[in-house]
């Protein structure tokens, strides 16, 4: 999925949010910090990224597990981490960069990126069944689900598991339910007309709202409270 963000000079700071995805970012912005295509591997933190001078990013957003036809690599090594567009694609990264900012607006980048993903690697297509099924019934049960679900679902192991959730996610079965559980809290949270942080332990399948505030804090920086009277 192609994602796009654009602003004139800023000095904001934005608090980024573990999602379990892995992205690649083309960045056009005048002030780089660091190579102007990248890869950004799955979070199990947060991450405050500071927006200077004139924002202009383009970035493609992986689901969890279907990066590996695009990016062929083991997702663990890139966690909390970030790794220049050229240790994947050689010299192509560059070239992609140069055409993308030569064109004018955001559709058509994106046009020409779906573009040349299909060309490129469209013929790789093909995502690990047993990744691709956990994924799915976690993502179904909003997080709650026991490891022997998963192991029950697939007939594999949980050191099977383990190995290939590394492989593709970057993150243990355990810990994308973690984050998958954290983002419906959140999601819920936002939608409703009242905050009954109790309510949404019971419900989230937290043991309790200690439980629930312990996971928050981790995956946000902040207790419930701060982060929504920050909003």
């Amino acid at each position: 999925m192609g994602t796009s963000l654009q602003s004139p000079v800023s000095g904001d700071t934005h608090r980024v949010l573990p999602d379990g995805c892995i992205d690649i970012i083309f960045d056009f912005g005048d002030l780089r910090p660091r190579s102007p295509a990248y890869v950004v591997g799955t979070m199990s933190r947060p991450v405050l990224v500071g927006m200077a001078g004139q924002v202009d990013l383009l970035g493609v957003r992986f689901r969890p597990g279907g990066c590996q036809p695009f990016l062929e690599f083991n997702a663990a090594e890139c966690t909390d981490d970030t790794a220049d567009l050229e240790c994947f694609w050689g010299k192509a990264g560059a070239e992609v960069w140069d055409r993308l900012a030569t064109l004018a607006n955001t559709r058509a980048r994106i046009s020409y990126l779906e573009s040349y993903l299909l060309k490129e690697f469209g013929w790789r297509l093909g995502l690990d069944p047993y990744v691709q099924f956990s994924v799915r019934l976690i993502q179904r049960e909003r997080g709650a689900v026991a490891m022997a679900a998963l192991e029950k679902g697939t007939g594999l192991s949980g050191r099977q598991l383990e190995r290939k959730f590394a492989r593709d996610i970057g993150l243990s079965p355990k810990a994308f339910a973690r984050v998958v559980r954290f983002e419906h809290l959140v999601r819920t949270a936002r939608a409703a007309t009242s905050l009954d942080w109790t309510q949404f332990a019971l419900d989230g399948g937290y043991s309790d709202q200690s439980h629930l505030i312990r996971d928050f804090k981790a995956f946000s920086g902040r207790t419930p409270a701060e982060f929504f009277a920050a909003q």
